[in-house]
């Protein structure tokens, strides 16, 4: 843990924040819509990230200039 922590530290901005949530990943490949279970994602890591536009915080409404989130999904065999 010393060794991630270092290279984290090493890429991070003065004054940025690192930001890691990790939840199962068998719930990222279904959409939004609760009508029907349907796989709309794959299960399975893949080089590139996901991009998208973070505009608030999981926890709540915040005030926050909009960035950008990037993430990476792994199949709990590649964890």
């Amino acid at each position: 843990m010393p060794e991630w922590g270092r290279i984290v530290a090493q890429y991070l901005k003065p004054g940025g924040t690192f930001f890691i949530v990790e939840h199962h990943p068998l719930a990222d490949i279904f959409g939004a819509d609760d009508s029907e279970l349907k796989a709309e994602a794959s299960y399975f890591h893949s080089k590139a990230p996901d991009e998208y536009s973070v505009t608030g915080s999981y926890v709540g409404p915040i005030d926050m200039e909009p960035a950008q989130g990037f993430e990476w999904s792994h199949s709990l065999s590649d964890i």
